[in-house]
């Protein structure tokens, strides 16, 4: 995934938001449990797959970096 630095951050947060969001979710009363339990897998395989962009993220922007090579911007 190569892009800006700005654009990783921004995708960062959005991957927070989602995962804040489906980590919490809400059934309508009498949803069958299989299609509870369904959702909350489908969920679960979601923040994983973006808990592993985010860090792959953080690793070629924050991580691999040196830290003598950071300039003022990017603090």
């Amino acid at each position: 995934m190569e892009c800006t630095q700005a654009e990783a951050f921004e995708q960062y947060i959005r991957n927070l938001r989602v995962v804040r969001s489906i980590s919490r979710p809400s059934f309508p009363e009498g949803k069958a449990p299989a299609a509870v339990l369904e959702e909350i897998q489908t969920n679960a395989l979601r923040c994983n797959d973006l808990m592993r962009q985010n860090e792959a993220l953080l690793a070629q922007f924050v991580y691999d970096r040196d830290p003598a090579s950071l300039t003022e911007a990017d603090i």
